[in-house]
């Protein structure tokens, strides 16, 4: 089904209600009364879900969290249509697939190939469509050599494996998950994530219900935190979980497992982040302090720290203070133990802090909880279990173990300056990037083929390196220099532009203040192509809504005024090479799409306007605009759709207009005559507004007996 909407699910104020029987407790009194009890038995209203409204748009990875009882599932039946709601109303649109208990209706006498067949038709897959697909179900669920015995042979891990891998190659639309990926071992998990993943790439519409918060983080964009069948929370990924991660945390019970009579008692343990405030993060500071009271003088007691998992039972991370060794007071007293972590290596998550207090010989004398769990947040983006500070160098030729390897005390900074024939210019940009008052930072030139001295000139600046193409265009002369890049941050600056004071430590100093982010848009002033400054600067945007800003207009202008973190670019799959004219703006609007992108309203690059600009090529600019709004299409709520037509007329005009008078200066000298066809049909195509003003405007003046084509005011001294 289909209503030419963006919108593939949409729930309207949904409650469910359930009788449950009351508890009577013991029979009541009389014969009559419970005959009655038992023909009409008294029942009590339970609302499973109160009120729920929310919409999924095409394309989008919806996550639904919460405790136990908050609704989850009952909310996955309704949606897969297993049941229906008492009020309210569920619009779906497209097909729906629902991964729910796999492995269910597979009959044990039958063979694992037959179970495909009968499954993949209960599940809606054609004949075909399963004889296309047995291979890779086959494959996806591991068990080739057993597929042709009966499944009443197989193991667990065996039967679910090959319920999940029919039910992950359906081709809906819409596709519900509740706790399926648990099934199998660690590395048949990575596949079904992986599968899921795929399936949220190619455009399809995922609600992944689950009680693992990292995976509902990794697969989904959006998050809606039910609490009591209603919805208590719904928003980013990151946002949502760090919430759900506090409360949990909030209400968990903290046992004091002091013990009286030794020779030390822990009174507290607390945990503090970054200095300044802020949450505590992966990859930023944190430190632990310990209190203890000594009732005599300690002279081999050893102080530890423990970071759990699973309520204490797991130890992620251990760490030791001998107190005797670092000096402290071996008096009775009062004390304080600090553990200083630059940056922390624990993955997002809920984690119990246990300290100890010892003996050297491991006798323990004390140990106690912290106040509350430590709910670590997203910070630096990191696979893996754990996060590893590390710095980065490249140099050319070997090295040998006794070459120095610098320690940064910033983040590297990666600037990359696509170059073709602007060796004029180059020295002015290199020089406005070298003078940048930051302390770690390289500049990588990416050469596409230029006739002139500009690899000469980069590579005549020690601090540059140059990477050479031939002739790929910008899109992919950026994605070269983001291969080549080794910084954290990325800033991609045009080779006729120049940075202006402060636009790198200004850059920075945004992105790690607000983790949220992945890049922010600053403003830039206008030049001429000798150097002169314009009247012109880039707007002031004051509104929390950077899509629809930038769906109306390109506030950024140039790449230059933006400063990006690495792994968001690459995650996008670099700029996007179809149109690489605007190739950026792509990349700006799909952040802002997801609410990573920022905006900070200080002039930080001088963008030069000169005849030889690609924007200068109305046709091209044009092109590239539309085709990259066209991208966003399908990720587009009603709201935004209304912003983008506002947009496509904005941009229509502006460009039209420039069409127009390019247009009329190639008829007055007629010596291009394909491109003014070519151009032409473009404006009647994408610009007829445009066209029709101009037209009318050319028969009124023939109406009037004036020329047909305006003539350009003569030239003055």
């Amino acid at each position: 089904m289909s209503n030419g909407s963006t919108i593939d699910i949409d729930v309207s104020h949904v409650s469910k209600r359930y009788w449950l029987p009351r508890s009577s407790g013991a029979h009541p009194p009389g014969w009559p009364r419970r005959v009655w009890s038992q023909l009409w038995p008294a029942t009590d209203p339970f609302w499973a879900l109160d009120d729920v409204t929310f919409a999924v748009e095409r394309g989008a990875a919806l996550g639904i969290i919460g405790p136990n009882g908050a609704g989850k599932s009952t909310l996955l039946k309704l949606l897969s249509e297993i049941t229906s709601p008492t009020s309210g109303e569920i619009r779906l649109y497209g097909r729906l697939s629902a991964l729910i208990e796999v492995g269910s209706g597979f009959h044990p006498e039958l063979t694992g190939r037959q179970n495909v067949f009968l499954s993949g038709s209960i599940l809606g897959m054609r004949r075909a469509e399963i004889v296309s697909k047995l291979d890779q179900i086959i494959d996806f669920a591991g068990i080739g050599d057993f597929i042709d015995a009966p499944v009443k042979w197989y193991s667990s891990g065996m039967y679910v494996r090959l319920g999940f891998a029919i039910a992950a190659h359906l081709d809906p639309q819409i596709l519900l998950v509740d706790e399926a990926m648990a099934v199998g071992d660690e590395e048949f998990q990575h596949k079904c994530y992986d599968r899921i993943a795929a399936l949220r790439d190619a455009g399809k519409t995922i609600v992944f219900i689950s009680h693992d918060l990292q995976g509902v983080e990794r697969l989904c964009d959006r998050v809606i935190l039910m609490q009591r069948g209603r919805i208590a929370m719904d928003g980013h990924a990151s946002t949502v979980v760090s919430a759900y991660r506090r409360s949990v945390a909030a209400g968990a019970d903290q046992p004091d497992a002091a013990s009286l009579g030794q020779a030390v008692a822990l009174t507290r343990v607390t945990c503090h982040g970054p200095p300044g405030g802020g949450p505590v993060a992966t990859g930023y500071p944190l430190t632990v302090r310990v209190a203890y009271q000594a009732r005599e003088a300690i002279r081999d007691v050893v102080v530890d720290v423990w970071y759990c998992t699973e309520g204490g039972r797991v130890v992620q991370c251990e760490q030791v203070a001998d107190v005797a060794d670092d000096s402290l007071p071996a008096t009775p007293g009062a004390g304080e133990v600090e553990f200083q972590n630059a940056a922390l290596g624990l993955q997002p998550g809920t984690y119990t802090v246990i300290a100890r207090a010892r003996r050297k010989n491991g006798a323990v004398l004390h140990a106690l909880d912290a106040a509350a769990p430590l709910v670590v947040e997203a910070g630096l983006s990191n696979a893996g279990q754990f996060f590893m500070p590390y710095t980065r160098q490249v140099r050319s030729g070997p090295l040998s173990d006794s070459t120095p390897w610098p320690q940064p005390a910033a983040p590297l900074v990666s600037v990359v300056i696509p170059c073709f024939n602007q060796a004029k210019y180059l020295t002015g940009t290199l020089g406005s990037v070298l003078t940048q008052d930051w302390p770690s930072m390289e500049c990588i030139v990416v050469d596409d083929g230029s006739t002139d001295d500009t690899a000469a000139v980069a590579a005549s600046l020690g601090a540059t390196r140059v990477v050479r193409q031939i002739n790929q265009g910008l899109s992919r002369a950026r994605n070269a220099g983001l291969a080549a890049a080794t910084g954290e941050y990325v800033l991609f600056l045009d080779a006729d532009d120049e940075l202006l004071p402060d636009a790198v430590r200004s850059g920075v100093a945004a992105l790690v203040k607000h983790r949220g982010a992945d890049a922010v848009g600053r403003r830039c002033q206008l030049m001429d192509g000798g150097g002169r400054s314009l009247q012109t600067t880039a707007p002031v945007i004051a509104s929390a809504d950077l899509y629809t800003e930038l769906l109306g207009t390109n506030f950024v202008w140039t790449p230059g005024a933006a400063m990006f973190r690495r792994s968001a670019i690459e995650s996008l799959g670099g700029f996007p090479t179809d149109y690489p004219a605007a190739g950026d703006y792509a990349v700006l609007l799909a952040l802002a799409r997801r609410g990573r992108l920022m905006f900070d309203p200080r002039d930080v690059v001088r963008y030069r306007k000169h005849a030889n600009n690609m924007s200068g090529d109305a046709m091209l600019m044009l092109r590239a605009v539309l085709g990259a709004l066209a991208r966003e299409r399908p990720y587009m709520s009603p709201p935004h759709v209304r912003a983008l037509r506002a947009g496509l007329r904005r941009w229509r005009l502006f460009y039209g207009e420039q069409l127009t008078v390019d247009l009329r200066r190639e008829w007055r000298a007629l010596r291009r005559p394909a491109l003014l066809m070519r151009g032409a049909l473009f404006l009647v195509r994408h610009c007829p507004r445009q066209t029709a003003v101009h037209f009318f405007r050319k028969l009124s003046r023939i109406a009037r007996n004036l020329p047909a084509v305006e003539l350009d005011p003569p030239v003055t001294g």
